[in-house]
């Protein structure tokens, strides 16, 4: 518990970097939501996506036949405010805010 693993992987030529531990230039960047604006000014510095998905956004102890509900915890950033964060640190940067059974070509 409390302890979140990063992955790099790399697919046809592409890198994918999965909840960053360590914070290295990748094309696709799939990040925790919620965490303090700080973090994820050093991280979009370092990281420079193509793509930006943030992740563990929504309450997910609801069940998947019900509408994604966000999960708002005190003193961290709301999921509208990362995505304009996102989107002003790095403005060529595609958003994707993910919704519950739709595929996305990366």
């Amino acid at each position: 518990m409390d302890l979140c693993l990063g992955y790099c992987i790399m697919v046809m030529g592409k890198r994918f970097l999965i909840c960053a531990a360590n914070a290295q230039p990748a094309d696709v960047l799939f990040a925790v939501a919620q965490e303090p604006r700080d973090y994820y000014l050093h991280l979009f510095d370092e990281v420079h996506p193509q793509v930006f998905v943030p992740i563990h956004w929504d309450d997910f102890t609801r069940a998947l036949g019900k509408p994604l509900r966000r999960l708002n915890r005190p003193g961290r950033m709301p999921l509208w405010q990362l995505a304009g964060l996102a989107r002003k640190c790095l403005p060529s940067t595609q958003v994707i805010i993910p919704e519950i059974f739709k595929e996305y070509d990366l």
